[in-house]
Formats: structure tokens, sequence, C-alpha cells
């Protein structure tokens, strides 16, 4: 065992750290190997030799896997993790370059960079853990909200337990990702969190569709407008590569274009919505529903029909009713579509 600081020093430069041959499974492997630990502790020791201070060989030994592999750790652009990454260039460049005759004389330099390292890494440890759990969150949610759908779907017994089998392990695989960071990130913790939001999203989008029925109600389409172009945006998304079909769609949703057909009121009655503006919308409507339709599997003909028979018996009088229902009728149906793809891919 080396008995001084320069001889540490060469034994652990001898473990060659930044061979090249190594991947990122590799050298997360060779770091944890007992040779790796042993001298690293051994380094340090008489690093610290004569300091209060110490550095667990785990900590220090992030400063390679962090050098080596930036890109692939530090990713979210933040200033900590800039930080981070130039105390491990300096830590590493020095040691690597520094004659080992005067290391002594650089001990505490060497020293200050580390603690400056070790404070930045466990801030930026908190907000990782802070990001992850959001992220696993969000899958967790996305991939139960599926299940959802997939559970209400008038699929056949056979391919609706293929489809819940597999989503069900992408949730097993989430909770054991999410278990590396802490204990307590199970399904029961990942379950009531979906509650909540399901409970949230639920009130919100009553809340929400009130608020629109109730504007449309005071003469007041705005919300029409803007749900309108969401919907055709993402028509136009699951349109891919289709350019000419995609032109069509941006010349036949427009604000402008449903303003100046959609509302014209009766000069006799400002209240009452005259046939042509519930003609115009029958072709409004047939024509976003057949979009839709046309992106969707055959087996939801027979739920399209239904829809647009309900949609189509739109009068002067329940006019702002059924624009709130077409609205509605559009995200349904875009649910559905991401269904079928779900199924297509599982």
């Amino acid at each position: 065992m080396p008995c001084n600081l320069i001889e540490a020093l060469d034994e652990f430069i001898k473990l060659d750290l930044l061979n090249e041959k190594h991947n990122f499974d590799k050298f997360t492997q060779y770091i944890m190997s007992k040779k790796v630990i042993t001298t690293t502790k051994t380094f340090l020791i008489n690093l610290y030799s004569n300091s209060e201070k110490t550095c667990k060989e785990q900590l220090f030994l992030s400063i390679w896997l962090i050098y080596r592999f930036s890109d692939v750790i530090l990713n979210h652009n933040i200033e900590i993790e800039k930080t981070i990454k130039h105390y491990c260039n300096e830590i590493v460049s020095t040691l690597l370059s520094i004659d080992s005759n005067i290391i002594i004389s650089k001990r505490k330099e060497i020293i200050n960079a580390i603690d400056i390292y070790t404070a930045e890494f466990n801030k930026w440890k908190v907000y990782d853990k802070n990001v992850s759990v959001k992220e696993f969150i969000e899958r967790y949610n996305n991939i139960s909200k599926s299940i959802e759908l997939v559970c209400k779907d008038a699929l056949n017994d056979t391919l609706q337990a293929s489809v819940l089998n597999s989503l069900h392990q992408q949730q097993k695989e989430i909770i054991n990702l999410a278990l590396k960071y802490d204990k307590k990130w199970n399904a029961d913790f990942f379950n009531k969190h979906y509650d909540i939001i399901k409970n949230i999203e639920n009130i919100c989008n009553e809340k929400y569709w009130s608020t629109i029925q109730t504007e449309f109600n005071n003469k007041n389409y705005d919300m029409f407008y803007k749900n309108m172009d969401e919907i055709k945006k993402i028509i136009i998304e699951l349109n891919g590569k289709n350019i000419r079909n995609i032109a069509i769609i941006n010349n036949t949703i427009t604000t402008d274009i449903i303003k100046n057909n959609l509302f014209i009121y009766d000069d006799s009655n400002i209240n009452h919505i005259i046939d042509i503006s519930c003609h115009w919308y029958k072709q409004f409507c047939t024509y976003i529903l057949t979009e839709l339709k046309n992106l969707s599997s055959p087996i939801r003909d027979v739920e399209y029909n239904q829809y647009l028979s309900r949609l189509l018996s739109i009068t002067p009088t329940n006019y702002n009713t059924i624009l709130v229902d077409i609205i509605k009728t559009c995200y349904k149906i875009i649910d559905s579509l991401y269904l079928d793809l779900l199924l297509f891919v599982s």
C-alpha cells in the first residue's frame, strides 16, 4: 500500500479511469470494483492527511464519471451543471497533468476544488431528484390515462388483456427506476398522485366546459376559435407528411372563415342564429369529423356515425350547446386516435 501522497497518486493514475474502451455501463461497473474503491480511498486518505476535511471515494469517483460522460449526466443545461462540469474538468486536468513531485504544494488547491464540487454536486442532486420525480409522475400518469382509455374502449378480451399487460409492465419499469432514487416512490406513491391530479383535472374540466358554455351563451366565441385552432394542429400532426391534405386543412379551419360563416344573426332578433349559419356549421362539422374518421381505424365507423348524427341536429335554439359538443367530441375522438396508435405499437 502506498505510504505517501506521491505514491498514492501514481497508483490512482494507473487505474486508467479515462480509458476510452469503457462505455458508460462498463465505466460505472469498473469504478465500483474493489480495486478502484481501495486505491481511491488510499489516495484520498493521503490527500486529506493534514486536513480536518475528508471526501468519500464514491463522491470523488463521480468527478471522473461526470468528466467522461457529462453529455449523458448533465442534460438540463442549467448554471449549476456548468459549475459542476467546470470543477470536474479542473480537478481531473490538474491530477493528470501535475508533476507528482509538486502535488503536495498543490494539495490545498485540489482540496478546495473538490470541496466546491461537493457543495455544488449535493445541490444538483436535490435538483435532479425533484426533476426526476416530476418526470416519473408525468410518465406514470400518462400510462394510467391510457389504461383507463383501454378499459373503456370496446376491444376484444384478448387484445385488451395484451395491451393492459404491456401498459402495466411499463408502470412497473417506471416504479423500479424511481425506487433507485427514493424508496418511498413506490406504486402507492404514484397512484396517490394520479388520483389527486385526476380529481383536480375533473374539477378543472367541469369548470372549463361550464365557462365555455357561458361564454357562448353570451355570444363570445373566442374559446371556439382557440379550440378549433388546437384541434387543427393535432389533425395536421396526425396527417404526417400528407402535404396536400395539410394545405386543405390549413385553408379550411381558420378563425376568419369560422367568424364569417358560423355566427350570422337574424337582424330582427339578434339572439337568433339564422339557418345559413346552421347549414354552414353542418358542412364544417362533417368536414372535421370526416378528417378524423380518415385517420382512425375502420372499427370506429359506427361511433363516428353516431357522433355526426348528434352533432348535425343543430338548430337556432340549441346552437351554442352543440358548439360545445363538437369541441368535446373532437377531443374524445382524438383520444381514440391516440389509443389506436397505442394498440398498433403494442
